[in-house]
């Protein structure tokens, strides 16, 4: 068969002159409105009125008023019996199944009135109008891969007003994907957001309006654990909320106008919400056929030195109170305290004005010099940097003459505020999207490597928030975070070294992608496991390539974290794919600094014995987009269980690890999927699915488990 049912529930008040079927390609449609057919087959031409047909078509439409169910028979469509998809056109409720399990259910169109729909079949499966509201079309798509079906849903709002909502009822599913948040839950049900504009924050820092609003890394695909994704149009202005008050159990999709997160979708111009519906056969193969069609692979990988050895900063040990003697002095207690090392990154604050990329001669009387000294020690030396120029910098009058800021309304520059501006509008920010000002800033970054012999930078900001309100930019974006994608592609030009932290469809970046700012804490919203649940969400996103925030996290509330912390927290990236540290094991600020120093050395050597795997793995990544760190439902796809799981992952598809993430633990509960598993501390066996239920984690153990067939090769023997 090349043909599948697809069923339209009507209610049992309908007429069967509600539902009139009209061929989209019929060019005889006004001359057959004459003829007056109420019915027309799409499976063969219309003809003439005749008393049979009319016999024929109130025949039908009894048959209508009684059973309340009218099925047609599509021709031609792919993936035969693959999935049903059933629309009741009255109270808009969807469902989709595949063989004899519904795998979705959702309610279309929860924002408008009950008005009378009519309904139209085409090329398409539905096509349904509200007079003078909306029209929702859903459309078949020819899949290459036979095991997928996609269904494209298209809603038109018909007055300029209007929103467009549909709500996916979350069920029995487990739902991953969206964006970061503060507090990162995973599976995602486990937590709530209200309706936002689904657009990148800087959430970090409580003082800032937007700690709940969407993270730094987003885009707006979402997966349930059987076997469904959604993937919204790049061109809609789209709001997300799920599981508050007003959408218990369900994930609603908004399309309204917003001044502030959508300046260019103005009330002259109707809202559309637009997105496609894939099914696979389960989560695994859904991922890898949403993500090859998506979104592309990293086109190379960055460079290895920043996996096999940590990347070390200077911003949680000094803030702003960095200078020359304190790098050299930090450098020297790393070799000192035998730790090794890639990166050595200068953060802020090194200038005098922020928006300035020249050293501060105060500060760094002699920069070069300096750079040569970390070089010879074997360090990569990188600097931070940001879109942003303060007003009392010499880059802001410059900009600000050519016109290479971000505009407001009518294109006037706008000012806007960061973290290091005292005033609500005490800085500009670059347009990425204007050729000539992009030029100009990856010129200005060239002639700080030249000057001070700088190898790449660490890439901050880039979040939609930051933008001013009614942005205008050079370039018009189809959507906000365009601009994010536009800045982040300027760290391509200091390959394969640098850092970015703002990601929007750009996995096809060679770059390390840093989640955002950790508290120093244990919780999800922002601590230790936070982390885990934040690196697996950006990795099933798109990127492989995660780096984990510093170690113990950034100390923003707090002058030390426990050294219970620090320890369990180097333990979990140890099996990450980079480690980076800025607050030094040895700091005076740990009760037992030297055991904290002893046990995240051990931790550091952990990692480089398993550095080459990784490096596997990162390749595999550039191959097939398959990410480095994974869920555990990544190899038991339908294993409720796994699904779950929230606090433990896997590298690759062979190693699980179990950091301990809760405080004073010293046992905590393991979840094997099936397969032999060797622990990789006692070398017991272990045979799954199973459950260890008071595994032994002390302080100086991370529980990790190895495919028993692939352990010489995790190991490299």
């Amino acid at each position: 068969k090349t043909s599948r049912r697809v069923s339209v529930k009507l209610m049992s008040e309908s007429t069967a002159d509600e539902l009139a079927l009209i061929s989209k390609d019929d060019e005889n449609q006004e001359e057959d409105k004459k003829d007056e057919v109420e019915e027309v087959s799409p499976m063969r031409p219309r003809t003439r009125f005749r008393w049979p047909l009319f016999i024929a078509t109130a025949i039908l439409g009894a048959i209508a008023l009684t059973s309340a169910i009218v099925s047609f028979t599509i021709n031609p469509l792919v993936n035969n019996d693959l999935m049903d998809v059933n629309l009741d056109k009255h109270t808009r409720h969807l469902s989709m199944s595949r063989g004899n399990r519904i795998v979705l259910r959702a309610s279309l169109g929860v924002s408008l009135a009950n008005v009378a729909p009519k309904a139209y079949l085409g090329n398409w499966l539905y096509n349904i109008q509200w007079e003078g509201v909306a029209t929702v079309k859903l459309t078949d798509q020819n899949e290459t891969d036979k095991s997928a079906e996609c269904v494209h849903v298209s809603w038109q709002s018909l007055n300029l007003e209007g929103e467009l909502e549909d709500c996916f009822e979350l069920g029995e599913s487990h739902w991953y994907g969206g964006a970061e948040l503060c507090n990162q839950t995973w599976p995602m049900e486990a937590g709530s957001h209200k309706s936002m504009p689904f657009v990148s924050s800087y959430v970090m820092r409580s003082h800032i309006s937007h700690r709940d609003s969407f993270g730094s890394v987003l885009q707006p695909v979402w997966l349930n654990s059987k076997g469904v994704a959604i993937i919204v149009d790049r061109v809609v202005p789209l709001h997300v909320g799920y599981n508050t008050k007003d959408s218990r159990g369900r994930l609603c999709l908004k399309s309204k106008h917003d001044d502030r997160a959508y300046p260019h979708w103005n009330m002259t111009r109707a809202v559309v919400l637009s997105y496609t519906v894939c099914t696979h056969n389960d989560i695994r193969s859904l991922y890898q056929y949403v993500s090859a069609r998506f979104w592309d692979v990293p086109s190379r990988m960055p460079d290895v030195s920043m996996i096999h050895r940590p990347i070390w900063s200077t911003w949680v040990r000094y803030k702003t109170g960095v200078n020359q003697s304190s790098v050299l002095k930090f450098a020297n207690e790393i070799v000192k305290n035998e730790f090794t090392f890639s990166n050595f990154e200068i953060d802020d604050k090194y200038s005098e004005n922020y928006g300035d990329f020249e050293f501060n001669p105060l500060k760094f009387p002699e920069p070069r010099q300096m750079t040569e000294e970390l070089h010879r020690l074997g360090f990569n030396v990188t600097l931070w940097v940001y879109p942003f120029a303060n007003v009392n910098s010499n880059t802001f009058k410059v900009g600000a003459t050519k016109g290479f800021w971000v505009t407001g309304a009518n294109y006037h520059l706008n000012l806007v505020s960061w973290w290091n501006t005292k005033s609500k509008q005490g800085a500009a920010i670059l347009d990425p999207t204007n050729p000539d000002a992009r030029q100009w800033f990856i010129t200005r970054l060239k002639n700080v490597t030249s000057d001070y012999g700088i190898d790449s930078f660490k890439f901050d900001a880039g979040e939609v928030n930051f933008l001013p309100e009614f942005y205008t930019t050079n370039k018009t974006l189809e959507n906000p975070g365009d601009f994010s994608a536009s800045y982040a592609s300027i760290a391509t030009h200091f390959l394969p070294l640098p850092e970015v932290r703002v990601g929007y469809f750009t996995q096809h970046l060679p770059l390390f992608v840093r989640v955002m700012d950790k508290l120093s804490t244990w919780g999800t919203d922002s601590g230790l496991q936070g982390l885990i649940t934040g690196v697996l969400t950006v990795s099933i996103m798109g990127y492989p390539f995660v780096l984990p925030d510093m170690i113990g996290g950034n100390l923003y509330y707090t002058t030390c974290p426990s050294d219970e912390l620090f320890i369990r927290w180097a333990q979990a990236t140890a099996f990450m794919p980079a480690m980076q540290f800025s607050l030094p094991p040895w700091d005076d600020c740990f009760n037992d600094s030297s055991l904290v120093t002893k046990l995240a050395r051990e931790a550091v050597e952990m990692h480089g014995n398993i550095s080459d795997f990784i490096v596997k793995l990162a390749q595999e990544s550039v191959m097939n987009g398959s990410p480095i760190v994974r869920p555990l439902w990544w190899i038991a796809p339908n294993d409720t269980t796994a699904h779950v799981v929230n606090d433990q992952f896997l590298l690759g598809d062979h190693v699980i690890v179990a950091p301990v993430v809760h405080e004073g633990a010293r046992m905590r509960k393991v979840y094997l999927p099936e397969g032999e598993w060797r622990d990789g501390q006692e070398g017991q066996t272990h045979k799954g699915p199973v459950t260890l239920t008071d595994y032994a984690a002390p302080l100086d153990v991370i529980p990790y488990f190895i495919q028993s067939s692939h352990y010489d090769k995790v190991m490299g023997k």
